[in-house]
């Protein structure tokens, strides 16, 4: 109440002598009367005379407007006044109060009379103060009211505390359940305090299970308290009003408002604007950017409504929006001519088929209609011609009824439907704006659109059967976007004859359309042209009248030869994309006439030549990456050469120069390349030159150096003082800074990073959990800061002191806006730079127009200051308020969408001192934000929290920042107190294990030197000289070691762990033919383990090479039996020798990466990090170095010793005494290659002895293989038990298999209310006949990411075995074998499954099923 006390204080400004109106304002419940009340009570003793004029609507309805008059100057003159009418009670009113100072409240006013009556500004003396409580807004502008104050829902903990004091007695103690039901009435009261009142007083001093039964009566029947309150918002609307409310509370709640507005109007051509701005100015209804919104319990109250338009029969009302009400209606055609709209839509969709058979025959007034995620079959004769709108997902019908007209219809979408032609001949659908009818393959044909003259919007992506595009297309005046994305059976469109109005059209993927259609009329407004992916071979000259082209995107067009002579009249060309059109070989010299041309890409084409340059003085982005020809024709010193500093010169925009892969060789780039005066980007990766030209140092502007896989080059020329980072990874040749990162500081650019380490090491800079702190020190001097690195289990590595200008010129030059970043430090005040600050959390900020499409806005920057409670300056506390414990979020949010938690943990601030107070900032840049949504939404909203009892929001600040906010990032920091979380040279300094060596950070191993004793110093060089030899000899088996240890040796240098793949997950980059290097020996690879439980586990790692997600794998498995030790960590460290890595694995084309994933079987086990290396001859010493280091760190040199040798004399052994030499792969290839790797693998299990094992495999059928003898139609199959099975030693396990079908889900933003789930689960339980209680089933999940687009609309295959040891060995009284599956998400159905008895003899026939499986 203290926030709204405060506001309405800051509005009534009482001590200034003019007259103020004060309106309360918002929905029904909100509060307004007891606001009002609070403030009557603070602020009455401060004027001459006071009135509170309770429920002045009613009042009147009854008594009339002449008994409040009475009342009012009764209450301000303190006698009676007889009052005759109203005019002589305004009269009086006007003589008798006029030079009195007074406070008038007039509590819940709804018409402009009572308002005329009682509210006359002119009747009161100076100083006076009126406030008016309404729901409607609009009566404040009738007595010109100075403010209006709309008051807010409560927010979650302001509800709670409510909720409390009605639902609890003083000083009860409440346990987790309550809590828990108390959490799902206040979401039922959505911050509604009338609600939350009501709620809570009903469930005082009962029990739980009357609490669980109130709520359950909620969902059925609101409270009639809470809607009767509500109704008399309702009872007030005209006939019209009503309608569109109802409308609005069951079908269009969050839509567009522009939407609703153009379909509604659709039916009698009245416009709806007035009435929906009744329903804003009476707070039925809000806008949240440009959706419409309504309280939850508004809702409810047009929900309420309408059933009871007919309590018993739903068929007899008008709006239906219940799926078990609307599916009974339609199975049993129940539908009267009552119902106007339908809204059917469930979020997860079942295998259930319903039947619709002429089940709209009777509904003659349907408007609206929209059925989502529901199946039907059956036939339709009839559809009402008065619908407005009509999407329906999956529409069984191949067709609409012959005699349906929808002259009203405003839009139709038709996702995934089986029509095959939308209408035959001239239809006149002419209210039609949209038609979207997407991924309906059956589609054969486009209608005549001769009669729809008005349509803006057609969507035909992914009808994949189109052929026939009707010639009518070409004369749809209003089309704005035309959308015909992989229509790949398309082979021609007929000529745009008058598209003028079009701005985007997309037809990309349309393999078979060879020819682009001839433009004979205006199309100007066209901005954006994608023709990526297509088989044209040439553009029209016609081309020429695209005059607004801004976009033109022709990648992948391989047939596509040259452009047209008439590019050049394309004068608003920004970007020219012509990446990977491989035939493509020459631009002719007009194009220097696109003046605007501002980005050019001819990355992979057979372009030679590059005059056509010359002139183009806006290019300020040229990508040439991989094309080939460039050093043999355009840039040799061949008379028929370019002339370069002539062609530089003209080039005098341009910023980012791309010329990778292009076989630059020396002698090839010109000497000078200072006439590039603005280039900031320039790469010269992967060419073989030896040296560059001295000229690049006179490159002013330069920042980034780009000379990564150039395996020639020997030195780093000369570079200008501008520039920020010079990649050159992989440059094995360099002489200068070999294999390391190096800083050299800088005026201009505050510091120069060269990083030369391996494309490997730099990997694990980029993916290392440390993290980097600038913080002052009281070693450092005044105008230094100390760069401290912590590891990942927060311990000091390493610090480097650098001036304090240097930092900040860095951070300036670095540009902060591109990139997220979050800050933390102890202060009592928000930068003095955010344009808004204010107590209230969340803090708002208003948001133009279509803020995505401005180019100079960067992002947004937030702040709070937490505070200890009571505290209101900055001093130092106790020091058992422990910071670390907690920790502090921040969500960005706005009217239409919010985001993910910006988490600041409190392991992040634990080595800072304790203070009362903690100021947080965070950043987030502007592609970080949904483009659409974000353009939908007229504020953006911070909210800060904190699960801290101790710690409170105390202030706020938000801010939007633009391309002219300069140096912004420097203003958020207080000085050198400031810790920055995420620093501006990351790829530098994210990594535990870098050091100081003189000027610069050089690569670093963490394990120190120990000290050791003379037995020790033995054991070491014994094991020393054992263990190389016998990795060396190691060719058929794996080197397996176990550490009692937390944490991993720096040795290993790739560091990368993906938390949405359910595993840890390494990535090591491969060099090209890695199989034929005589000098590779081995992966070497660890596993960094916590363990919560003292239990057994298996660790499974697996090998995979080529895409991580692709459908067909090469992969190894491996498993690792562990048992858990007493400090619960372990370090798993595996050698695999080149002999287990078939050729297959790596000599893939594609192949570039070796992914490696680890799990555990266990929830009592975690892998918190993995690392993995190539291991080369040159490397070995270090791996052995590494090994011994960590026997030495557990302090069991002699055991291990003991260990090493053994395995030796072992190894020897086994090989008959002699060493093998290195494994080589036979020649055998393709298919079969593929099967024998596959075989291995499954070949390799212990199908007797190994955990469950489970496999998936994308569009394969494996019961074509007849192994499993019969499937059974649903998620449930059964088999009889043999008797006397557990007695057969052959028996092995059961082997269970699932086809699964995967149907699309959308949603990629959260918005409020939808799931946030990043996983689909997929669950198996195994049980029997004999009832146990669940005590011996076994029950198991497959856990994996979302689908990927291409990876729905397909069959899954999901295989499972159980081993009967430790699994099944209690079943030994059950006949039958049951398995049941379910999911999690409505996008995977199991169709069929089937289970088998696996022995010993079906091993090799299961090992054969599962490998044809896999291979296509």
């Amino acid at each position: 109440m203290d926030s709204h006390l405060n506001e309405m204080l800051s509005y009534l400004d009482i001590g200034c002598p003019d007259v103020r109106i004060i309106g309360i304002c918002g929905m029904g419940g909100i509060g307004k009367t007891t606001i009002a009340q609070v403030v009557f009570e603070r602020v009455q003793a401060q004027f001459d005379g006071c009135s509170f004029l309770e429920n002045v609507r009613e009042v009147i309805e009854k008594q009339g407007a002449v008994h409040l008059q009475e009342q009012l100057l009764s209450n301000l003159l303190r006698f009676s006044v007889n009052v005759q009418n109203t005019k002589m009670g305004k009269n009086i009113m006007r003589q008798r109060l006029c030079t009195k100072m007074v406070l008038l409240i007039l509590d819940d006013v709804d018409q402009e009379e009572q308002l005329e009556a009682l509210c006359d500004r002119e009747s009161f003396g100076p100083g006076s103060r009126i406030i008016i409580t309404s729901r409607d807004e609009h009566l404040l502008s009738a007595v010109e009211g100075d403010k209006v104050y709309k008051v807010n829902p409560l927010t979650d903990a302001e509800a709670l505390q409510l909720f409390s004091m009605k639902a609890f007695k003083k000083d009860q103690l409440v346990g987790e359940e309550i809590l828990k039901l108390s959490k799902e009435f206040l979401k039922y009261a959505n911050g509604l305090p009338l609600a939350i009142k009501v709620l809570g007083s009903s469930v005082k001093g009962r029990s739980v299970d009357l609490w669980l039964s109130a709520l359950d009566r909620l969902k059925e029947n609101p409270e009639k308290k809470i809607i009767n309150v509500l109704k008399v918002s309702f009872d007030g609307l005209e006939p019209r009003e009503k309608k569109i409310f109802l409308d609005i509370a069951c079908f269009f709640k969050g839509e567009s408002i522009d939407r609703v507005r153009r379909i509604l109007q659709g039916s009698d051509a009245h416009c709806p604007d007035f009435d929906v701005q009744v329903l804003l100015d009476k707070s039925m209804i809000t806008v949240f950017g440009k959706r419409l919104w309504m309280h939850d319990l508004i809702q409810q109250l047009g929900w309420e409504v309408v059933r009871q338009e007919c309590p018993e029969e739903p068929g007899k009302r008008s709006r239906l929006w219940l799926p078990n009400e609307i599916i009974d209606v339609l199975d049993q055609n129940k539908a009267t001519t009552a119902v106007q709209s339908i809204l059917l839509q469930r979020r997860t969709k079942d295998d259930v088929v319903h039947s619709v058979n002429d089940s709209f025959t009777n509904m003659d007034r349907l408007r609206l209609l929209k059925i989502w995620n529901v199946k039907f079959a059956g036939n339709i004769n009839y559809l009402s011609k008065k619908l407005q709108f009509l999407e329906w997902d999956e529409c069984p019908l191949d067709s609409f009824p012959s005699d349906f007209q929808p002259d009203n219809l405003v839009e139709l979408q038709m996702h995934s439907s089986c029509l095959k032609q939308l209408w035959r001949g001239k239809k006149g659908w002419r209210m039609l704006r949209l038609i979207d009818m997407s991924s309906s393959e059956y589609l054969m044909s486009t209608p005549d659109f001769t009669e729809v003259p008005f349509l803006e919007i057609l969507v035909l992506q992914d009808c994949t059967r189109l052929v026939e595009v009707h010639p009518s297309l070409g004369v749809l005046k209003k089309l704005v976007s035309l959308n015909m994305r992989n229509c790949k059976s398309v082979e021609s469109i007929p000529p745009f004859i008058s598209l003028e109005s079009l701005k985007t059209l997309n037809l990309s993927l349309c393999s078979k359309l060879k020819k682009f259609p001839e433009i004979e009329g205006n199309m100007k407004n066209l901005l954006e042209l994608h023709l990526d992916g297509t088989g044209i071979e040439e553009l029209p000259l016609s081309v020429e009248g695209l005059t607004g082209l801004t976009t033109l995107n022709l990648t992948d067009c391989n047939n596509l030869l040259r452009l047209p002579s008439t590019i050049q009249s394309l004068t608003s060309l920004k970007s020219l994309i012509l990446t990977g059109c491989s035939k493509f070989d020459e631009i002719t010299e007009n194009l220097n006439h696109v003046e605007c041309l501002e980005k050019l890409n001819i990355g992979g084409t057979a372009i030679r030549d590059l005059s056509f340059l010359v002139g183009m003085k806006n290019l300020n982005g040229l990508y040439c990456r991989g094309c080939k020809g460039l050093a043999l024709g355009s840039w040799k010193g061949h008379s028929e050469s370019l002339l370069f500093p002539a062609l530089l010169s003209s080039l005098t925009s341009l910023v980012e120069l791309d010329l990778r892969d292009c076989n630059l060789v020396d002698g090839t780039i010109p000497n000078d390349l200072s006439s590039l005066i603005s280039l900031r980007e320039l790469g010269l990766g992967g060419n073989s030159f030896v040296r560059l030209p001295e000229s690049i140092s006179q490159l002013s502007k330069l920042e980034k150096l780009e000379l990564s896989n150039c395996k020639q080059l020997q030195l780093v020329p000369k570079l200008p003082s501008s520039a920020r980072l010079v990649l050159a990874e992989d440059c094995t040749s360099l002489i200068d800074f070999p294999n390391q990162i190096k800083l050299l500081p800088s005026i201009e650019s505050g510091m120069t990073t060269i990083n030369s380490l391996s494309s490997a090491s730099s990997s694990a800079l980029r993916d290392s959990h440390g993290f980097s702190t600038w913080k002052s020190s009281a070693n450092a001097q005044p105008s230094e800061v100390l760069l401290t690195h912590e590891h990942r289990e927060w311990k000091r590595v390493d610090q480097v002191s650098l001036p304090l200008p240097m930092l900040m010129k860095d951070i300036e030059l670095s540009d902060p806006s591109s990139k997220p970043s979050d800050i933390i430090y102890f202060d009592n005040e928000i930068p003095e730079w955010f344009s808004t600050i204010s107590t209230t959390n969340p803090i708002s900020i208003s948001i133009p127009p279509d803020l995505t499409d401005d180019d100079k806005w960067k992002g947004v920057t937030m702040c709070a200051v937490f505070a200890v409670k009571g505290h209101n300056v900055l001093s130092v506390i106790e020091s058992d308020l422990e910071l670390s414990n907690y920790f502090y979020q921040c969500t960005m949010e706005t009217d239409v969408f919010h985001m993910k938690p910006f988490i600041f943990d409190g392991e992040e601030i634990r080595h800072l001192r304790s203070s009362s107070h903690l100021v947080l900032i965070s950043y987030v840049a502007r592609w970080q934000f949904p483009k659409w949504e974000l353009n939908q939404s007229t504020t953006v909203a911070a909210k800060f929290e904190t699960n801290n009892p101790f710690m409170e929001v105390q202030k706020c600040g938000i801010r939007l920042v633009y391309e002219q906010d300069a140096g912004w990032y420097t203003k958020l920091f207080p000085g050198v107190n400031a810790i920055c979380l995420n620093e501006v040279m990351d790829a530098m300094l994210k990594t535990g294990w870098l050091s100081q060596v003189d000027q610069y950070l050089k690569w670093e191993k963490i394990i120190p030197p120990i000290e050791e004793d003379s037995s020790t110093v033995l054991l070491r060089k014994n094991i020393e000289s054992v263990l190389p030899r016998y990795l060396e000899a190691l060719n058929h088996y794996p080197a397996t070691y176990k550490f009692n240890l937390r944490g991993s040796p720096s040795w290993f240098e790739s560091f990368f762990t993906d938390t949405r793949s359910g595993s840890t997950l390494v990535s090591i980059k491969l060099p090209q033919n890695l199989h034929k290097s005589k000098k590779w020996m081995a992966f070497a690879i660890c596993a960094s383990i916590a363990e919560e439980q003292q239990e057994d586990y298996h660790v499974y790692f697996k090998l995979k090479t080529g895409e991580y997600n692709e459908d067909l794998s090469r992969e190894l498995e491996y498993i690792v039996a562990m048992s858990s030790q007493a400090n619960h960590y372990q370090l798993l460290v595996v050698y695999i020798p080149r002999a287990l890595i078939p050729e297959v694995l790596l000599a893939w084309t594609s192949t570039t990466e070796m992914h490696i994933s680890f799990r555990v079987d266990t929830p009592g086990a975690e892998v918190q990090r993995s690392c993995g290396r190539i291991v080369y001859q040159e490397d070995l010493e270090g791996f052995v170095e590494t090994i011994v280091r960590c026997m030495q760190r557990e302090d069991a040199l002699e055991l291990y010793d003991k260990w090493v040798v053994e395995d030796w004399i072992d190894l020897i052994g086994l090989q008959g005494g002699h060493l093998c030499t290195p494994y080589k792969c036979n020649s055998i290839t393709g298919r079969e290659r593929k099967f024998e790797l596959l075989s291995q693998k499954y070949r390799n299990r212990d199908w007797a002895m190994s955990p469950p094992y489970i496999c998936v495999f994308f569009g394969a059928e494996i019961s074509k293989w007849n192994w499993f003898m019969h499937f059974n139609e649903g998620n449930t199959a059964k088999i009889q038990l043999p008797p006397n099975l557990f007695y057969d030693a052959n028996w092995m396990g059961i082997a269970v298999c699932g086809l699964c079908w995967a149907s699309h889900e959308d949603s990629n933003i959260i918005l409020d209310g939808s799931p946030d789930t990043e996983y689909y689960v997929l669950n198996l339980c195994l049980d029997s006949d004999v009832g146990s209680d669940g005590l011996f089933d076994v029950k198991l999940q497959k856990l994996f990411g979302k689908l990927k687009p291409w990876e729905f609309e397909t069959d899954i295959t999901f295989f499972f075995y159980i081993p009967r040891v430790k699994y099944l060995k209690f079943w030994r009284q059950f006949n039958l074998a049951r398995v049941t599956f379910s999911s999690s998400s409505p996008c995977l159905r199991v169709y069929s499954c089937a289970l088998r008895l696996v022995f010993k003899e079906d091993v090799e026939d299961l090992v054969r099923t599962l490998t044809l499986s896999e291979i296509p």
